[in-house]
């Protein structure tokens, strides 16, 4: 009897804001940013990108299945269900109107195409106030749920600090 997985839970986001220190935007800094958050993997990344909010959102989806193939292959991950706000994103995603998403061929369709071969990907929509992606990183948890941190210090007495009193200076 095969015993089905679940679908890794992908939470994407993307967010353009201006800069307030204008020497940033002289030193070339985007203002737009594209964020992705696994959090079965305790995973929240976050970089900076120039372009319109759908095409940064487009590209925190790339990003991360991109993360979750590569980096996250020992995890034997075999389908991902991507969780965005944006409904526009969605909508073209799950009616497959991608001419209604991207104007422009520049091959970031046929790279969603070679990832869908590898993952069974499915897309929902998710409210901003849910989207994992979008919390701050404070609110994030360090760990995943479940997984216990290993550390097995050995101390012993030969390795603990000696505490000696202060010294105020040598008599004459």
């Amino acid at each position: 009897m095969k015993i089905s997985v679940p679908p890794t839970a992908c939470h994407v986001a993307a967010v353009t804001r201006p800069l307030l220190d204008q020497s940033l935007a002289e030193q070339g800094v985007s203002s737009g940013m594209v964020l992705f958050g696994i959090p079965s993997a305790g995973i929240l990344f976050r970089c900076r990108a120039e372009g319109t909010i759908l095409d940064l959102e487009f590209g925190a989806i790339l990003s991360a299945l991109r993360f979750i193939t590569h980096d996250l292959k020992e995890e034997k991950i075999q389908s991902v269900r991507i969780l965005s706000s944006q409904p526009k994103l969605v909508f073209a995603l799950y009616g497959r109107d991608f001419k209604a998403m991207k104007k422009e061929d520049d091959g970031a369709l046929s790279l969603l195409v070679e990832y869908a071969r590898q993952l069974a990907i499915s897309i929902e929509f998710v409210p901003p106030q849910r989207n994992l992606a979008l919390l701050g990183v404070g609110d994030y948890p360090s760990m995943p749920e479940g997984r216990k941190l290993e550390v097995n210090p050995e101390w012993t007495i030969s390795k603990m600090h000696q505490i000696k009193p202060i010294q105020t200076g040598v008599k004459l």
